[in-house]
């Protein structure tokens, strides 16, 4: 994947300012990949910044089990893990939880939040 180098250098600055040695080298990043272009396209971007860099990244893939293609989405998240030789972490959240659940969105961030 060819990254702009303004678009690369500022995403290495971000990352650079989230670890505490002030170097990517032996870091290791855990990416939420939900099968979606967004985490994907970050996925790509890590990826290719952690050949340069030496860096790490496993992915993890919740399934809320809120719509009907999330074995899809899992099944994506698994061929790209795969293709990539990436570690990837997954979880199902069972539909009873989201029994009588208000502010579903918010409620899946935090579930999320916590399972990472």
């Amino acid at each position: 994947m060819y990254l702009d180098n303004n678009i690369e250098n500022k995403i290495k600055n971000k990352l650079l300012s989230l670890t505490s040695k002030n170097e990517l080298t032996h870091q290791k990043f855990l990416i939420a990949l939900s099968g979606g272009m967004d985490s994907i396209f970050l996925s790509s971007i890590m990826l290719t910044l952690g050949k340069k860099n030496n860096f790490d990244i496993s992915l993890c893939y919740i399934n809320h089990n809120l719509h009907p293609d999330t074995e899809k989405a899992k099944h994506l998240c698994r061929t790209f893990a795969s293709n990539n030789n990436l570690l990837l972490f997954t979880q199902d959240i069972d539909k009873v939880y989201w029994k009588d659940q208000t502010n579903i969105e918010a409620r899946a961030r935090e579930k999320r939040y916590i399972l990472l």
